[in-house]
């Protein structure tokens, strides 16, 4: 099959993967539940490599998808059109698939305000009242406007006015050098509470709580042009992933297993905890006692003093300097707000230091760093 056909896949017409493993990594005691996800992808032929993503088409949960059928007086079996594809379907499939139920859209509010007959809530779309209006669209969900109605709207009424429910975007945590059949990913699933009930992220829940094994998940590859492994295999990595950041690493160090020889390899990663936040633990040990891997670690709640992968680079921070000047590649993946920026700052102090650079000419040095290549990120 060619190149060209492998990349077909799309928004639009996924590859229907299969899901043939999920394991909980977190242990007990963890404030996280991050689960391993096992995909087959047999006869798919997706074409990806190392430090690419997934795109996931997820489904809600059906326990929001009821009342607002319910609310619309649909049995959920009516044959509709999609408003913005065309597409036939059933109603439930509509507001299973299509439909992001969790959020409300000024434009959903403004086509049903006037079934509410509530002026206070018609006065929210003034311009002067922009945080209340931010405010009240975070709060409220589309079902909630639709019990309140004074009318019951018609699928053709309302569903143009629902956000698309979006595909989500996970590094994939696998090589296709050791499984050539399947897609493994990490997450964390987030949960929140909202109008007294616990709620989850819509595409995690999916994937580690609501799906079940063999189910179909329609999935196509993101392509990650500036997020890939050197084409020299015995270029040195520094790899800096904490949490569910590691995913893609864990995919760098299995393609490179069958190179040999292979360049050296050292990974950052950093959790709360190590006896229940230490994901892929055994294969990490793996790699180190076959020479393979340098690992430092860093759990923030193990000691009285919090201490982040930042900390540990500073430590090495003379060993760092030293690959950095072999000519190693530098990879950071995960929380763009706080970790990214923490870990940038420490190699801005790190490069002052052993390179005996003023600010400035650390600065510029970590700029070529980047146009080279040699310096990617994957945040988030």
């Amino acid at each position: 099959m060619s190149i060209e056909t492998k990349t077909l896949y799309s928004r639009a017409s996924p590859f229907l993967a299969r899901l043939k493993d999920r394991k909980l990594l977190s242990g007990e005691g963890s404030t996280k539940e991050v689960y391993h996800i096992s995909l087959t992808i047999k006869e798919s032929e997706l074409d990806f490599r190392p430090g690419d993503a997934v795109a996931v088409l997820p489904e809600n949960d059906p326990l929001f998808v009821d009342p607002l059928l319910e609310a619309l007086h649909l049995s959920g079996r009516e044959p509709v059109l999609d408003p913005r594809t065309k597409e036939a379907l059933l109603s439930r499939d509509f507001f299973l698939k299509r439909a992001h139920l969790g959020r409300l859209s000024l434009k959903f509010l403004k086509a049903v305000a006037p079934a509410l007959d509530d002026p206070a809530l018609s006065s929210l779309c003034q311009e002067d009242r922009k945080e209340e209006l931010t405010a009240f669209l975070d709060a409220t969900e589309p079902v909630d406007l639709l019990k309140r109605a004074k009318k019951t709207f018609t699928f053709e009424e309302i569903s143009p006015h629902f956000l698309p429910l979006l595909p989500r975007f996970f590094s994939i945590a696998s090589s296709t050098k050791i499984y050539s059949d399947e897609i493994h990913l990490l997450l964390s699933v987030p949960a929140y509470w909202k109008k007294g009930e616990k709620r989850f992220g819509t595409a995690t829940h999916f994937l580690c709580h609501l799906a079940k094994e063999e189910s179909s998940i329609p999935l196509y590859i993101q392509r990650a042009p500036h997020f890939y492994l050197p084409s020299d295999p015995q270029a040195p990595l520094i790899l800096i992933g904490p949490g569910t950041g590691v995913a893609p690493f864990r995919a760098f160090l299995q393609e490179r297993q069958t190179a040999s020889p292979c360049g050296k390899q050292w990974l950052f990663f950093g959790e709360r905890s190590r006896c229940a936040d230490f994901y892929y633990e055994e294969e990490w040990k793996r790699e180190v006692l076959k020479g393979r891997l340098r690992l430092d670690l860093a759990f923030s709640r193990d000691q009285d003093k919090k201490i982040y992968v930042q900390d540990r680079m500073c430590e090495h921070g003379k060993e760092l300097w030293l690959w950095l000047q072999e000519g190693a590649f530098l990879y950071i993946c995960g929380d763009a707000q706080k970790m990214a920026k923490a870990v940038h700052a420490a190699l801005l102090r790190i490069v002052e230091k052993e390179g005996g650079l003023s600010a400035e000419e650390a600065a510029a040095y970590l700029k070529r760093l980047r146009c080279d290549k040699r310096y990617c990120l994957d945040i988030y």
